[in-house]
């Protein structure tokens, strides 16, 4: 396909998709966008009640009532888990996968993603994720996870599920300036850029102000543009599914398929092929193709490196792929609501200045312009004229009563539509109690679980996400320090994945086996340390031994692990430096011990191994014939006994490391033991010192 005609087919996926709904969505995002930040007036209403001089007021009930839904994510962060679906994949590797996982997504920062995401999703009634390999700071690659503004993203009109994979399309659209490109895509596809003036007419190509004539637009291509006046040009990049022919290992036992990389050279593929005893299968499947485009040039158009769309959605009401957020319904109250307060607010006004019935030249010190401007002053002055009928005040119209309730019932609406209570809001009376302040709080968590399990949702297809980039591009040995938030003092680890051992054995593969995704809530970190001490401290008014060092170790002073280290360096549960010099003494013997015995073990295990292969080609060469049948019978019992033999040595070497070990702990508690005996003896000294010098000022005194 000629570049021109790729090109040509971005740009028609994505006006078909803008004239199908994205159009729409864009204008109705930004009016709710306005009304979420306080901007609810359009600028005609303004002009005219500005005319008139009535007042504009604006009563964002908006903000508080999606700030209140934003705060219940905060307080709930993802706790991803991944367990074992089939027989390649561990516990253990779960474990570790998890850990790892969890460490990508603080480096991504994911919980402030998050909350933008989940923002836009209810203001915008769409949020995304972009989940893809990142190679700038490491060439393995990291995982990157970012969040992408909703009104660049143009969703397939016919998505009817929320799963990504069950679309056709997605493209993500953006103006980009001529330095932007060349950053993106490098110098010659800018120059391309320059010099092919437009094809696809204003939305395509944006100039400056008065750089063409009115008609211009009205040629279908204008190859005189000037480079110059190019202010901005759209990019397209759109991710589509294609079929093609794709390659596959088969495990001719258990008919388990994996896609061979498209990287792979021949070579590499039968070695692999061979090694691993694996069949190769080729079938049309479809696959995703990634073409991004600016005009009629074609900036990018590749097979995509990954298995999935790299977008992930966050819609908080989704209907067979209708998505929608929560501001939408709330455009209409909130309007109605800005109009009652305005109304009530003019009509307050006209109360103090309804204006005056004067008798012609009955005022001597104002004139009549004077009493209209001054005639609301407090302590106004009027001189009368003697005889003259003094000036009346206008009786000014009364509130309606019915208004100040249309406002309240405006109000109830708001929060009905929402499903934001005032328990949510924080807005009780000071008489409700706790535990019914906590009822109502969870009732009104019912009512917004929606937009929160959708949420879970887009947390699950997220994970899945990493989860396949981490096995397919992070195959070589990787060294990771993971920090665990969820035990006291926030230790670190050093986690090394893929590290290979002695022949093909793998330590920590992340590469092979299927793991099942489990997303839970926990609360944030603050929050979590918080209840942690609060049940400690619970747990030992209830009668619990809990250990001083633990409680101080749960608690938020500053120094909680210098003084949690201290207590348990008193009672003699943190060995001191002598103890460690001991500790570490007893160890390098115990190793030493321990690689002598491996030694002569291994040494045994050679022998036998030894005597074992020649007494197996004894009994081979024995038993061709039938005379040697009883000999070869032999030596196969003889070689069961050395097999036997070889058992017995490696449990009893394995028992006299455990012996080892065992009065490797009984020299520490007894230098422990003396230790405790030593401070013990210091202390009584002390105290008979402190007696004696005590006796000595009373014998002084006396």
């Amino acid at each position: 396909m000629s570049q021109n005609k790729i090109a040509s087919d971005n740009f028609a996926a994505y006006e078909r998709e803008n004239d199908y709904g994205h159009a729409s969505f864009v204008q109705k995002a930004k009016r709710q966008k306005q009304f979420y930040v306080g901007e609810q007036w359009e600028e005609i209403d303004l002009d005219r009640l500005e005319a008139v001089g009535r007042p504009a007021i604006t009563q964002n009930m908006i903000l508080s009532t999606i700030n209140t839904v934003i705060g219940e994510q905060i307080n709930q962060s993802a706790d991803i888990i991944f367990k074992p679906r089939d027989n390649e994949a561990d516990p253990q590797t779960a474990e570790v996968l998890t850990k790892v996982v969890d460490q990508i997504l603080d480096d991504n920062h994911y919980t402030d993603q998050e909350t933008q995401v989940f923002t836009d999703g209810l203001v915008q009634d769409r949020g995304w994720f972009d989940v893809r390999m990142d190679f700038d700071d490491n060439m393995q690659g990291d995982v990157r996870i970012k969040s992408v503004d909703p009104l660049d993203v143009v969703l397939d009109g016919d998505a009817k599920e929320y799963d990504p994979d069950t679309w056709r399309h997605v493209i993500v659209t953006r103006w980009l300036s001529l330095d932007d490109i060349e950053t993106m895509y490098g110098r010659a596809k800018r120059k391309k850029v320059e010099h092919q003036g437009t094809m696809f007419g204003p939305d395509s190509i944006e100039t400056w102000p008065d750089t063409f004539a009115e008609n211009a637009y009205g040629v279908n291509r204008y190859d005189d543009i000037d480079p110059n006046a190019i202010r901005r040009v759209r990019v397209i990049e759109r991710q589509y599914k294609k079929l093609s022919p794709v390659k596959f290992f088969v495990d001719p036992n258990t008919g388990d398929m994996r896609e061979v990389p498209e990287n792979w050279s021949a070579k590499k593929i039968k070695e692999f092929q061979f090694q691993a005893g694996l069949e190769i299968l080729t079938k049309i499947q479809s696959r995703i193709r990634w073409t991004a485009s600016a005009d009629d040039c074609v900036l990018h158009d590749e097979w995509s490196p990954y298995t999935h769309f790299t977008l992930v959605p966050f819609f908080p009401y989704f209907l067979r792929g209708k998505p929608f957020g929560m501001v939408r319904n709330l455009i209409g109250v909130q309007e109605t609501l800005n109009k009652v307060v305005s109304q009530t607010l003019h009509t307050i006004n006209t109360t103090a200045n309804s204006g005056w019935i004067v008798e012609e030249d009955s005022i001597r010190n104002m004139n009549p312009e004077e009493i209209e401007e001054r005639g609301a002053e407090t302590g106004l002055v009027l001189e009368v004229a003697k005889n003259a009928t003094p000036p009346e005040k206008i009786k000014p119209n009364q509130v309606p009563a019915g208004l100040d309730m249309f406002g309240l019932r405006t109000v109830q609406a708001i929060k009905e539509i929402s499903g934001v209570s005032d328990s949510m809001m924080g807005m009780d009376s000071a008489e409700v109690s706790g535990v019914a302040i906590k009822a109502k709080q969870s009732r009104g968590l019912t009512q917004v679980q929606v937009p929160f399990d959708n949420l879970r949702r887009t947390r699950e297809l997220v994970a899945e996400r990493i989860l396949k980039l981490v096995q397919e591009f992070y195959t070589e040995e990787r060294v990771f320090r993971i920090t665990n938030y969820k035990e006291p003092g926030n230790p670190q680890e050093e986690l090394i994945v893929n590290q290979r051992g002695q022949g093909d054995i793998m330590a920590n593969d992340l590469t092979i086996g299927e793991y099942d995704v489990v997303v839970s809530t926990a609360p944030a970190r603050d929050n979590f340390e918080e209840t942690q001490f609060a049940e400690v401290i619970a747990l030992m008014e209830a009668g619990i031994p809990i250990p001083p060092d633990v409680v101080i170790e749960h608690s938020n002073l500053s120094n909680k692990h210098e003084l949690a280290s201290r207590i348990r360096k008193e009672a003699g549960l943190e060995p001191n430096s002598q103890e460690q010099e001991i500790q570490q003494m007893m160890q390098q013997i115990q190793i030493q011990d321990a690689q002598l015995q491996l030694q002569k073990v291994q040494a045994e295990i050679q022998k036998l191994g030894t005597a074992s292969m020649l007494d197996t080609a004894k009994a081979q060469d024995l038993a061709v014939g039938e005379e040697g049948t009883d000999q070869a019978v032999d030596y196969q019992m003889n070689r069961e006994d050395n097999m036997s033999s070889m058992q017995e040595a490696m449990a009893k070497i394995e028992s006299q490391l455990q012996i080892a070990r065992e009065n490797n702990e009984t020299k520490l508690e007894i230098a422990r033991g003396q230790n405790a005996v030593k401070r013990l003896e210091t202390e009584n000294n002390n105290r008979e010192a402190d007696k004696d010098r005590a006796n000595a000022k009373a014998t002084v005194r006396t």
